[in-house]
């Protein structure tokens, strides 16, 4: 994993006061492939995440 993207990612958890639940993050350029990942992938690289947030109103953030 990219560890600047970790710092990044732990400080919107931070400046938001509510755990993230990360849906996915770094991926091998196979499991890429088999999700239908964009071929240049950021997740690849470890400088991706998908994430979510329980009990959010996405249009509130």
């Amino acid at each position: 994993m990219n560890t600047e993207a970790m710092d990044k990612l732990q400080a919107l958890r931070d400046r938001l006061g509510k755990p993230l639940i990360v849906r996915s993050a770094y991926r091998s350029p196979e499991h890429n492939r088999a999700v239908g990942g964009a071929p240049g992938s950021k997740h690849m690289q470890g400088t991706a995440f998908d994430i979510a947030m329980s009990n959010h109103d996405p249009t509130a953030f």
